[in-house]
């Protein structure tokens, strides 16, 4: 009887771990400074998040997969609004372009480009995370942006912290 009892719980054991799933990764894919902080981002079960501080739990993002940090000449793009009281924001970009949008804007094969953009602010606070994320742009992602696109990210995280 014992041994009846052992093997039922083994097999408990086994179906309990079994429906658990395999166990997720984390790739890290960028990581830069900002505001002071070293942010990362990383992808994992299909999901980009953005991790502001060694420890930190990640911030999921809503950009979709492959993700990156928006740059120009190889460094993260920042733009600092005056008129938000020195607001820092920078960009993370994700999901590729279709090729239909490719062809349209005449992309090169060896730009990578992503369709949704996401804010990241940085004042006195520290690092946060925009609620807005645009969709069906064309962000390439070591070409730079202008101010402009940065403009709407700005606007929405100074709204946020004046309904707080």
């Amino acid at each position: 009887m014992v041994l009846g009892n052992s093997l039922a719980k083994w097999v408990a054991v086994q179906l309990l771990l079994a429906s658990c799933g395999p166990a997720a990764t984390e790739e890290t894919v960028d990581s830069a400074t900002f505001g002071g902080h070293q942010l990362t981002i990383i992808e994992s079960d299909g999901n980009c998040s953005i991790r502001t501080s060694e420890g930190a739990p990640p911030i999921l993002l809503g950009v979709g997969v492959p993700c990156r940090f928006q740059k120009a000449a190889a460094e993260l793009q920042i733009y600092t609004f005056p008129e938000f009281g020195g607001l820092q924001v920078a960009v993370a970009v994700g999901t590729p372009v279709s090729e239909e949008i490719r062809r349209s804007y005449k992309l090169a094969e060896e730009e990578t480009c992503f369709g949704n953009a996401q804010g990241l602010a940085a004042d006195t606070d520290g690092v946060a995370v925009t609620s807005t994320v645009t969709r069906d742009g064309v962000w390439c992602s070591d070409i730079g942006m202008d101010r402009k696109f940065f403009f709407d990210f700005a606007e929405d995280f100074h709204k946020s912290k004046a309904s707080e």
